[in-house]
């Protein structure tokens, strides 16, 4: 099961509450923090997140150092998990976790220098829904799991398939491999069955599908174990495992019978996970397909509940040049009359945040929106600047408009060439648009929430968090 998190954090954060015990002291230091932005949370956020599934991780140091883990997203990528003693006491670091995923696997990276070489360390473990706590002691590069946890670590599991995807590029002929590969998915699945070890056995599946995978791109086994996949286990083998899919067969999807009326919630949701991952991975920019595969992705629910981020990961802007042509866009004051640039508009309206919105006199759902802000409890930090695409003949419109919306901050846009690559470069092509931009015209949201969405108001009051 995945959990909705976007409430409480941006792309690739975690939540975590950090909790610092000196062992020679019975001093405590609690700090909450937003994982990546180091901001503080609200105490209404801190205790709705202590109501929630979490993982509680330990690590205990003897000495200054910092080390860390890396942990899937809900995009099964990784992020990073720090922990630092900044002290040279000897301490315990804390830090509860919200899961994103009901079992995932957690990876340690680390080494240190032996005799002039690196000596590195790889380990892995498998968190299910019944963990809920880690303890960890460092050791000089190095880390060791002192949690009576039923033996969650699954490093031999991953050191076997690491050792068996150096063989694909041997000459040895498919079949060859393809033998040695289920005969190492049948060892490692009498091991875990013999022990009632479920988990470990579909993990194990994850890394024998995964691999076939790479032997053969398209084999029908790969697509139907994804379509009947259920329950997923975060991490890096089943990232690796939908990112590929989608790549290998971006060029066969029908876009337009991929939807929950024909496949289960589950599978679209990967499947949105994958192309997601596809579209944000710069290599694939120029491919012809990143048009279909982006208008799908549009279209599903993933997509839907956290459009910003993930438009601002997939859509490549150059965000100087944004800032810069912003500010300079020519535009028509209605009160007083006379042409202004987007950055005398800021200082007339000073604001922490703003809320562009682009519409017309003759868009019906423009002015819906605009009377729905109306009837709302708007955030004090954010101001909104209204601009109006009439065609020049149609100023006279705009101006009776403006007045009868009551629009505080209304402009119209001039149609020179200047104006119109900015256009161009925010890629305008319906309204109503709506942008959010802070004090300093840098971009936080490239296309925002229409206000009759039930999600507006939220995703606008949490505008620092998803920047």
């Amino acid at each position: 099961m995945i959990k909705n998190l976007f409430h409480y954090s941006r792309l690739n954060c975690l939540l975590f509450l950090i909790v610092v015990l000196p062992f020679s002291s019975c001093k405590k230091e609690q700090e909450t923090t937003n994982f990546l932005k180091d901001k503080l949370i609200d105490n209404a956020l801190q205790e709705e997140f202590l109501t929630k599934d979490s993982l509680s991780i330990s690590m205990v140091f003897v000495n200054k150092s910092k080390t860390g883990f890396n942990m899937a997203d809900r995009y099964l990528r990784s992020n990073y998990l720090n922990f630092v003693n900044r002290s040279e006491k000897d301490t315990v670091i804390v830090k509860n976790i919200l899961k994103i995923y009901d079992n995932q696997v957690l990876y340690f990276g680390g080494g240190r220098l032996v005799d002039g070489s690196v000596k590195l360390f790889h380990h892995y473990y498998l968190i299910d829904k019944s963990i809920s706590s880690l303890r960890f002691e460092y050791d000089n590069g190095d880390v060791h799991l002192k949690s009576n946890t039923d033996n969650c670590s699954v490093d031999d599991l991953f050191r076997d398939y690491k050792k068996f995807g150096l063989k694909l590029s041997k000459t040895k002929t498919k079949k060859q491999l393809e033998k040695e590969l289920d005969s190492l998915h049948h060892f490692y699945q009498q091991q875990y069955t013999a022990v009632g070890k479920k988990l470990h056995a579909r993990l194990n599946d994850y890394h024998y599908i995964n691999t076939l995978q790479k032997l053969y791109p398209l084999d029908k086994r790969v697509e139907d174990y994804i379509k009947e996949l259920k329950d997923p286990i975060g991490g890096k083998p089943l990232g690796f495992l939908i990112y590929f899919y989608v790549k290998n067969r971006i060029a066969t999807f029908n876009f337009d019978q991929l939807n929950t009326q024909n496949y289960s919630p589950e599978y679209i949701e990967l499947l949105a996970i994958g192309v997601f991952n596809f579209l944000r991975n710069t290599e694939n920019e120029g491919s012809k397909y990143f048009s279909p595969a982006y208008k799908w992705l549009q279209k599903t629910a993933l997509y839907k509940a956290h459009k910003i981020e993930m438009d601002s990961a997939i859509i490549r802007i150059d965000k100087q040049k944004f800032s810069q042509k912003l500010k300079n866009l020519k535009l028509l004051a209605h009160h007083p009359d006379g042409e202004i640039s987007f950055e005398e508009v800021v200082k007339k309206h000073p604001s922490e945040y703003y809320l562009i919105d682009f519409w017309a006199t003759w868009c019906a759902p423009c002015i819906d929106g605009m009377k729905t802000m109306k009837k709302m409890d708007m955030p004090n930090n954010t101001t909104i600047i209204s601009i109006s695409l009439d065609k020049t003949g149609d100023k006279d419109k705009w101006k009776v408009k403006s007045s009868e919306l009551e629009l505080t901050a209304s402009y119209f846009l001039e149609k020179n060439s200047a104006n119109k690559e900015f256009l161009k470069m925010i890629e305008l092509q319906s309204i109503p648009r709506y942008l959010v931009v802070d004090k300093n015209l840098n971009l936080v949201a490239l296309d925002f929430f229409h206000p009759s969405e039930p999600i507006f108001l939220k995703k606008l009051r949490e505008i620092k968090d998803i920047r």
